[in-house]
């Protein structure tokens, strides 16, 4: 696979894909997001017709940095969604959120995805959003979009020596004669608490 500084590999299908990584990976532009406290980037654009599917990773060739930073740490909430122009999240329908993995990886890991889950030393589910978790609405605490806020005072504690690789995929839900496209966004989001905090294991809400 080739890499380019900056970009992020995705695969798009016209129907369900099959289980395996596509041979030869488009490349969506990555943007860094910088707001204050929060860690992540937005990946596109994208644009999707009715059961198209799009798949995004950095997961399928460890020999190659992390899109996310290695010194994420102390994770008080994080979002995984698709975004418009606006930034706003794309409910369901008509794009659903099939899975959006963020998999720990022990840091210096080589020899890919698969070899990784065969030998039990990834997290897979580290962080994830599925297409039946709640769409939080604007204008609350907790940031919009899919967004999992960790308890007061706990936070999420990826530890040394690991990092962060993404694993997502998207399908457009409409019928197939719906070809007016969707233009979206992949956002992965995370905001750092700035004070120590109490780390806890996994936590999901929907």
């Amino acid at each position: 696979m080739t890499w380019i500084d900056g970009m992020i590999p995705f695969c798009k299908y016209e129907d369900s894909p099959a289980r395996s990584w596509c041979a030869n990976p488009q490349h969506a532009r990555v943007t860094p997001l910088t707001g204050p406290n929060e860690v992540g980037y937005l990946a596109g654009p994208f644009n999707t017709s009715g059961q198209q599917w799009i798949s995004v990773a950095d997961v399928f060739n460890s020999e190659e940095p992390s899109i996310l930073p290695p010194e994420i740490d102390r994770i008080t909430s994080y979002t995984g969604d698709a975004v418009d122009a606006a930034g706003v999240a794309v409910p369901y329908p008509p794009l659903h959120m099939h899975h959006i993995h963020i998999i720990r990886f022990p840091r210096g890991h080589r020899g890919g995805f698969p070899a990784a889950v065969d030998k039990f030393d990834v997290q897979q589910h580290w962080l994830e959003t599925h297409g039946d978790y709640r769409l939080t609405p604007p204008g609350g605490a907790i940031a919009p979009g899919y967004t999992i806020a960790m308890p007061p005072g706990t936070c999420r504690v990826m530890g040394q020596g690991a990092e962060l690789r993404l694993f997502a995929e998207v399908n457009d839900v409409r019928p197939r004669e719906e070809t007016a496209p969707i233009t979206f966004w992949l956002r992965i989001r995370m905001q750092i608490a700035d004070q120590p905090c109490r780390p806890i294991g996994r936590v999901v809400f929907w």
